[in-house]
């Protein structure tokens, strides 16, 4: 076909699809706006007051009849300085170049709202974006880092993909989208000692047990602008045995310029503003055989291996069940190759855990139970073939059909 005619047919469309806006915006009543768009940034964010958004891409949506009139601007500095346009309501985006990612190195900032255009008059209107996401700086003392020689610390607000941290890790700021609907957060460390003993923690944090503030705020999800720091300080007796982990939260809200503290749930109150999961009910529950979850046995032991057994309930279905691992390095490094050191760890119900199935048996998506059971072949590779001495923590992270999750660790001391 000649080339020339492609063109031109390409050309006439073009002009047709233009003469057929022009016509729309004639046969419609008319109005203009004169969009302006800023930024408010959390006063926690001292150094970010002063935001540029002359980046952020802009978008106008019809709504409604206008549900076919849009219109973009890759940054907010290429506005017109008005927009002649139907008269009606559309939907106004503002953002921060790129996509709101569940974990950034930087806020994210983000502004919608609907406006409705007037026939005959100029429409001025300046969409404020704010943070949507959440500030996250975690405090180990200099004290934590002496008395303990690994640690493993998570942050889980329900959803499949917790925040991990260990030892190596870059502890720089993280700016964490919560999940939607976010009420709380757990924090959850397993640590070893210098002297080899392995520590569990686990606590909970509500928004709206904090000690003060919390009446002036209307929403009561982590929906973005707050900036929480959580602090890591080892418990020590008087004889300087370490006994436990102290983690103590505190949140500053968006615009506001004092931190408060974040008291445990079990201290606070709660908030249920849709109906949920109840205790007894939709709630995953992990239980350990025994209540027992900590194990000590000889490096080189064949037989007599203590009976170990997690069970799981999945009143809605099981989505995933993850197994990650901390403990010595060479244990660490076996179970890199199988992706058991990263995030959430391994999914034992997903395809990349089939190579398991020959050594114990996996969950499937969709069930309601589940047992885990450290039989002899497993104990083996733990003790003596190959065997690997030291600490080993497991922690097992269940998460249903509805997203929440809960979490347990078990520890296997391997003594030499």
């Amino acid at each position: 076909m000649n080339k020339s005619f492609i063109i031109a047919c390409g050309l006439l469309l073009g002009l047709s699809a233009c003469d057929k806006a022009t016509d729309y915006l004639k046969s419609t009543s008319q109005g203009t706006l004169a969009l302006n768009v800023g930024a408010q940034a959390p006063t926690s964010l001292t150094r970010a007051n002063d935001i540029s958004t002359a980046d952020f891409p802009v978008s106008i949506e019809g709504q409604g009849e206008l549900a076919e009139w849009t219109r973009s601007y890759d940054k907010a500095s290429n506005l017109p300085t008005s927009i002649l346009m139907p008269a009606g309501k559309y939907l106004i985006t503002a953002h921060t170049p790129g996509e709101l990612l569940r974990q950034m190195s930087a806020p994210y900032y983000l502004g919608s709202e609907e406006v409705e255009i007037m026939e005959g008059v100029t429409n001025r209107k300046e969409i404020v974006c704010t943070m949507a996401n959440s500030r996250i700086r975690l405090e180990l003392t200099d004290n934590f880092k002496a008395q303990f020689q690994s640690w493993t610390i998570t942050i889980d607000d329900g959803s499949a993909q917790a925040l991990s941290y260990n030892k190596t890790s870059d502890y720089s700021d993280t700016f964490l989208r919560f999940a939607d609907k976010t009420l709380s957060f757990t924090v959850n460390v397993t640590a070893i000692t210098t002297d080899g003993n392995s520590i569990y923690s686990s606590n909970t944090y509500t928004k709206n047990s904090s000690t003060e503030g919390y009446m002036d705020i209307e929403d009561p999800y982590f929906s973005g602008g707050e900036s929480i720091t959580i602090r890591f300080e080892p418990a020590v007796d008087p004889n300087g045995y370490v006994t436990g982990i102290g983690v103590t939260a505190n949140i500053v809200f968006d615009n506001f310029d004092e931190a408060v503290d974040i008291e445990l749930q079990d201290e606070g109150g709660s908030v249920d503003p849709e109906p949920g999961p109840t205790p007894g009910g939709d709630e995953i529950t992990v239980t350990f055989k025994d209540g027992k979850n900590q194990f000590t046995v000889p490096y080189m032991m064949t037989t007599g291996f203590p009976e170990v057994q997690v069970d799981f309930a999945f009143p809605t279905g099981l989505q995933n069940l993850y197994v990650s691992v901390a403990g010595s390095e060479d244990f660490e490094f076996a179970c890199s190759l199988m992706g058991l050191t990263e995030g959430d760890g391994l999914d034992l119900a997903g395809s990349e855990a089939g190579a398991l199935s020959d050594l114990f048996a996996l969950p499937t998506v969709g069930a309601t139970t589940y047992s885990f059971t450290l039989n002899e072949t497993l104990w083996s590779l733990l003790t003596c073939a190959p065997g690997y001495p030291g600490v080993q923590t497991f922690t097992l992270k269940a998460v249903d059909k509805n997203g929440t999750s809960k979490s347990g660790s078990l520890t296997i001391t391997i003594t030499e």
